[in-house]
């Protein structure tokens, strides 16, 4: 099967980037959580319309970067 390349967003169509995104929760009125796609480039968001609904409690942990 031959893969269609307009069959994904992988391509941020703000800067450009071609390697896919970063994922982000963040937290709603009812703590679920919303999950958005990041560029790793340009730092653009863009919301995909997903809503956790089994995660009871997210404990973000700040640590180092690494690199």
């Amino acid at each position: 099967m031959k893969e269609n390349p307009d069959d994904e967003f992988r391509i941020c169509p703000n800067c450009g980037y071609k390697k896919g995104f970063h994922l982000c929760f963040k937290k709603t009125e009812n703590s679920r959580f919303r999950i958005g796609l990041i560029c790793p480039s340009c730092g653009q968001s863009y919301n995909i319309d997903w809503i956790t609904s089994d995660i009871p409690e997210l404990d973000v942990k700040w640590e180092d970067n690494y690199g």
